[in-house]
C-alpha cells in the first residue's frame, strides 16, 4: 500500500553499486494488506537479489544489534520490521523481477522483500535503513493498520466473476495464501457451508508463495453461490466471505454469485 498523494523523488544513485552483486532467485508472493474480494491485490514473481545480511556483508557493512529496522522510501513512505527478520534472512534486497531489471513501478532500482509480511512491510525505492533500539510506528500503522502485518490465511476466486452468466460446465479457479504457513487444503461450498468438497490444487510450491487451485461445477443450474475455504499447515483456517479485521489483512474465503443456464 502506498499513499498516492505522496510524490517520489529521484532514486539514490548509490543503489547502482548493489546491482553489481551476485544474484540469487527468490520466488515470492506479494499481497496487499488492504486486499479483499472487491480488490484482489495479490501477485507472484521470481525476484533476483540477496538476503540483506549478505548485501551488507558484500558491501563490508556491519549491522548493529537492534530491536527494529526502520525503512524510508524516496516516496516518503516509512515503516519498520523486527530485527529478527534480518537475522533470520527473511529480509531480502532485490533488483531483478522475473529475470529482468526491476521495473520502476515495483521500486527500481531496488526494493525490499520481507517474507511473511504484507506489502506494507516491503518498501520500494529505499533511501535509508536505520537499526534502532526502540519501537517505531510507520505511515500506515499510524492510521491503525497492523504493526506486525503477518499474512492471514485467505482465498480468492478469480473466475467466474460476480454476476456473470454461464452455460453448461463452469471452470472455477483462484488462489490461496498464508505467507510462511503453507497451504494444506482448499475446499468449496455451494450451499452456504452445509457441505464442502475439495478442489484440485494445481500449484503448491510451499511457504511464501501462493497456491493455485481449480474445480469444475457440473449438474447445477440457476443462481449459484460459491465460497472457498482455505486451511494452512498450522491448522489456521480462513473465515467467512468478508473476513474479520480488515486492518490486519483479509482472512476470509471469497464468495461469488453467478448464474448457470441449462
Amino acid at each position: 500500500m502506498r499513499d498516492p498523494r505522496r510524490q517520489r523523488d529521484a532514486p539514490d544513485p548509490h543503489a547502482r553499486d548493489v546491482r553489481r552483486l551476485p544474484v540469487i532467485e527468490l520466488e515470492h508472493t506479494l499481497q496487499c494488506i488492504g486486499g479483499n474480494p472487491r480488490n484482489t491485490l495479490i501477485s507472484n514473481a521470481v525476484w533476483g537479489g540477496l538476503p540483506f545480511t549478505e548485501v551488507l556483508a558484500q558491501l563490508g557493512v556491519e549491522a548493529p544489534t537492534a530491536n527494529e529496522i526502520v525503512f524510508r522510501g524516496a516516496d516518503q513512505y516509512h515503516t519498520s520490521i523486527p530485527y529478527s527478520d534480518h537475522t533470520d534472512e527473511k529480509l531480502w534486497l532485490v533488483w531483478q523481477m522475473n529475470g529482468e531489471p526491476l521495473p520502476a513501478t515495483h521500486g527500481a532500482p531496488c526494493r525490499f522483500i520481507c517474507q511473511g509480511r504484507y506489502g506494507t512491510k516491503n518498501v520500494k525505492w529505499p533511501v535509508s535503513v536505520d537499526f534502532i533500539q526502540g519501537s517505531y510506528t510507520g505511515f500506515w500503522e499510524e492510521g491503525g493498520w497492523s504493526q506486525d502485518a503477518i499474512y492471514q490465511v485467505n482465498g480468492f476466486i478469480f473466475e467466474p466473476r460476480e454476476g456473470t452468466v454461464h452455460t453448461g460446465e463452469v471452470l472455477i479457479f483462484g488462489t490461496a495464501h498464508a505467507g510462511e504457513d503453507p497451504i494444506e487444503r482448499v475446499e468449496i461450498t455451494y450451499d452456504d457451508g452445509e457441505s464442502w468438497e475439495d478442489v484440485e490444487i494445481t500449484y503448491s510450491p510451499g511457504a511464501n508463495r501462493w497456491t493455485l487451485w481449480r474445480t469444475t461445477l457440473t449438474g447445477l443450474t440457476g443462481e449459484i453461490t460459491a465460497r472457498v475455504r482455505v486451511t494452512a499447515e498450522s491448522g489456521r483456517q480462513s473465515t467467512g466471505a468478508e473476513g474479520t479485521d480488515q486492518a490486519h489483512g483479509y482472512d476470509g474465503g471469497m464468495q461469488v454469485i453467478f448464474t448457470v443456464r441449462a
